[in-house]
């Protein structure tokens, strides 16, 4: 099993049990893949403030809900920057995520020409922002 990786300090209590990397995990039905995740200190107190401490359920959730996004939009959509690459984050974990959210994050990132880690950071930002509005 794989170990998270935390910088020491602000978020106590992060639940951070995460599934081996790259072997399917069954959740009923549905099959997911662990995905290293690497999250910025304020992508991870997005999370913290809207999860707690159970911060992989709230990548899902962004990860789902971006990927819905895209799956929506018309391909001529204009695309927003993305935050810069992460030199040194502040908590790498395995979060399970449907295949069909892996694969649509996977051909965004090549279409945008960036690291899947980057727009995992964007998801997330994009995820609470929405959700901030819709408070």
């Amino acid at each position: 099993m794989s170990t998270p990786i935390i910088r020491p300090n602000l978020i106590l209590g992060l639940k951070l049990d995460p599934p081996m990397l790259g072997e399917p995990v069954g959740f009923g039905r549905v099959s997911r893949r662990g995905m290293r995740v690497a999250l910025g200190e304020f992508a991870c107190f997005c999370v913290a403030s809207r999860f707690g401490a159970d911060i992989g359920a709230g990548i899902q959730s962004a990860a789902r809900y971006y990927s819905r996004k895209l799956s929506s939009q018309a391909d001529s959509a204009p695309r927003s920057r993305l935050p810069k690459r992460l030199q040194s984050p502040f908590v790498e974990l395995d979060v399970p995520i449907d295949p069909e959210v892996v694969e649509r994050l996977e051909r965004e990132a090549t279409v945008r020409a960036v690291d899947v880690q980057q727009l995992l950071n964007h998801a997330v930002f994009v995820y609470f922002a929405e959700l901030d509005r819709g408070s």
